[in-house]
């Protein structure tokens, strides 16, 4: 605890120098003519322009000022003065904690609440500083006035605001009687044995009459200010306060404690205006927001405001339609539980957390038992099953939410309605399996054990045209959004890419020399395919990357390009080995991976939320991430 009685001893420091030395000096002597409301407005200037880790020191220091111990004997010394204790945060919730605790029979005195400077001014019996606090001058004198000064004298600005602290009396305090004290215990040096207390402070300081005008602090005192903002490096700055605080009593280090604590708990989000407030909030994370939501029900209700969680969705390139799509107005849109949402199933997509639950209304499987079922996803129950096939089928596709596609080992393509579980459609054309289908608005690319990739109408049922090129069979067809180009993988060891306006092959890609190219995804620019146990990701035709953490064949797999400009996407494989992998397309090494059957998967897919996957045990599995 500090004492201005107690004598500061120097121990000397290397980063001292004989100008800071004589600084220190001085001010010891000129702390002497001071009286009490001076130093306490030395105090408020030299806060004004401490950095945070002077505030960190002088809030450890100034501690044992809010001791019950300490106000006593403060009391004792200082009758004329008022130490009541401020009230904060920290010391209510003690109160609270003791009296639940025990017997509360004890006397108690009674805190006193402070929001403002002001009001500290007031407690700290400083009628001349609450008084000159009110004062008003004409902004622009004050302006010119400051101007003709800083042209001649380099000071800080330690009154550029109306608050502006302003000092009349400059007479000692009276009530104030402490042997006089430097701050160090060594003599004088002779560098001021002849300088007079009253005597300007250096010879570059001579317009001393200008802060009489203007009636600040006295010219030493603003010298200080202009040492400590301008001439002292960190270390010396330490050293000052460590010095500067030793020579002050008991009421200063209460005036530095209650000042201290006012500007610790002011509550910058109620007093800020809207706009400035939701500034700063946005540079907080999602979990910082949420925790600065639960200090009181004013920052509550700013942290909830929508276009402050809106601007958090937007630096994550979140799409609304992907997370609300029955919302109809964008006024209507809860932006923090859509963010919530989606971090939560970013976390257990990452993390493999998954419940095995149905969320879709309808799911449609395809069987070597020549059958077609519909499930009703949330209670697992088959609705219909659809018979019209003489072999297994392989591939299906939905075309709207009644008309369903499905390809089989019978060459033919179907299409049925799943409302009267009737065919109302079948397209002949392959002379082999139909492997694969893929479609985009009434586009429909089919791809057979005939080596034949054909483009089909859909709408009208009519073949467009009949793709030539491949030298074996096509196991898997992939198209982009727009319709225009279509994508097939063939046992030739090749993908090729097909223009469908025309029927041309504008590009072949050599895959490897040995090796069925099961599988291809394209997506923004990007292709994904598998041979035997690797994957392989182009882009304009080059290869990028390839994975190879699977112990068998590949069977399916699913490329989605969240960003494509930056190379970032996602990818889910599965194979043979019965495991289900997810990928990050920029990393080596899989995010995740899924036991998803004792035996061979033959279908995967997936979007934001799930994964589903078909395997040879006759089972369809259903992986779902999005947030309980």
């Amino acid at each position: 605890m500090l004492s201005a009685a107690t004598p500061w001893r120097a121990h000397g420091s290397s980063q001292s120098v004989v100008s800071f030395d004589k600084q220190l000096d001085k001010l010891a002597l000129w702390m002497e003519t001071w009286n009490h409301a001076q130093r306490c407005e030395l105090i408020e200037k030299l806060l004004l322009h401490m950095e945070y880790e002077q505030y960190r020191f002088l809030w450890t220091v100034m501690q044992p000022s809010l001791h019950r111990d300490f106000m006593y004997s403060a009391q004792l010394l200082h009758p004329c003065s008022n130490f009541q204790p401020l009230s904060t945060h920290a010391s209510r919730k003690l109160r609270d904690n003791l009296g639940r605790n025990r017997r509360n029979q004890f006397h108690r005195v009674k805190s006193a609440y402070c929001e403002f400077p002001e009001e500290v001014l007031e407690k700290n019996a400083l009628p001349e500083l609450t008084r000159l606090r009110k004062l008003s001058f004409d902004s622009q004198i004050r302006r010119k006035q400051r101007a003709n000064f800083s042209a001649r004298v380099r000071l800080p600005s330690i009154s550029g605001d109306e608050n502006s602290s302003i000092l009349l009396d400059s007479k000692p305090d009276g009530a104030s009687s402490f042997p006089l004290l430097r701050l160090s215990d060594q003599p004088i040096r002779r560098h001021i044995q002849q300088d007079s207390l009253s005597a300007p402070v250096s010879d570059t300081v001579s317009p001393i009459s200008i802060f009489k005008s203007l009636q600040l602090l006295p010219p030493n005192a603003i010298q200080v200010v202009d040492w400590y903002t301008n001439e002292w490096n960190e270390t010396q700055r330490s050293e000052f306060l460590v010095k500067f605080l030793l020579k002050l009593d008991e009421r200063q280090h209460f005036f530095i404690s209650n000042l201290l604590s006012v500007k610790q708990y002011k509550d910058f989000i109620s007093l800020l205006p809207l706009h400035v407030t939701l500034k700063i909030l946005s540079y907080l994370t999602p979990k910082q927001l949420v925790k600065a939501s639960r200090v009181c029900r004013a920052w509550k209700k700013v942290c909830e405001r929508n276009e402050l969680w809106k601007a958090k969705c937007k630096e994550l390139n979140m799409k609304v339609s992907d997370y609300q799509p029955s919302t109809t107005a964008i006024t209507k849109i809860n932006y923090k539980k859509m963010l919530k949402d989606y971090l939560a199933t970013l976390e257990n997509w990452e993390t493999g957390n998954y419940e095995k639950k149905k969320s879709n209304p309808r799911l449609a499987s395809g069987s070597m038992d020549k059958s077609i079922k519909i499930w009703d996803t949330k209670t697992g129950q088959c609705t219909m099953t659809l018979k019209g096939h003489t072999k297994g089928i392989w591939s299906l596709n939905f075309y709207t939410s009644t008309l369903l596609i499905s390809g089989s080992y019978d060459m033919t393509i179907r299409i049925w309605n799943i409302q009267t579980g009737k065919c109302v459609k079948t397209l002949l054309g392959h002379d082999g399996a139909v492997w694969s289908l893929v479609r985009s608005d009434n586009t429909l690319v089919s791809g057979s054990q005939d080596r034949l990739v054909k483009a089909w109408d859909i709408r009208r049922c009519v073949l467009i045209r009949t793709l030539f090129g491949h030298q074996a069979a096509v196991f898997c067809v992939d198209m982009d959004k727009a319709g225009e180009f279509a994508f097939s993988s063939s046992a030739d060891h090749t993908v090729r890419i097909w223009n469908i306006a025309d029927g041309t092959c504008t590009k072949v890609i050599y895959v490897n020399q040995t090796m069925a190219v099961m599988t291809v995804s394209y997506n923004e620019g990007y292709l994904a395919c598998s041979y035997g146990e690797f994957i392989s990701i182009y882009s304009s035709a080059k290869q990028l990357k390839t994975f190879e953490e699977h112990h068998k064949r590949i069977e399916s797999i699913k490329l989605d390009m969240t960003e494509a400009a930056l190379g970032q996407g996602v990818m889910v494989s599965a194979g043979k080995d019965g495991l289900i992998k997810y990928w990050s397309v920029e990393d080596e090494k899989s995010i995740q991976t899924f036991k998803g059957s004792q035996e061979q998967i033959t279908c995967v897919t997936f979007d934001k939320l799930r994964i589903v996957m078909a395997s040879r045990e006759n089972k369809i599995k259903i992986f779902d991430f999005s947030p309980s």
